[in-house]
């Protein structure tokens, strides 16, 4: 097979595959499937703040304290 038609076949794979699954997200078990991700990625989403907010509050805390002890330690 010439590289032409390896891309002419290569071209029409990719074209049937995307036709496929723009019909299988298009049926009701693909609705449900994208219903279920976004609320996926929306709970990924929150856990990802969550985890953030709190690693920010530890440092926030972590160097409060340092400085108090910085300032403790210069007093005189």
């Amino acid at each position: 097979m010439s590289r032409g038609n390896n891309d002419i076949v290569t071209f029409l794979l990719g074209t049937a595959l995307g036709i496929g699954a723009g019909l299988y997200l298009n049926s009701k078990q693909g609705k449900k499937m994208r219903k279920k991700a976004k609320k996926k990625a929306i709970q990924m989403e929150q856990n990802i703040e969550d985890k953030v907010s709190q690693a920010y509050q530890k440092m926030k805390s972590q160097m409060h304290d340092a400085a108090e002890k910085v300032a403790n330690a210069t007093e005189v």
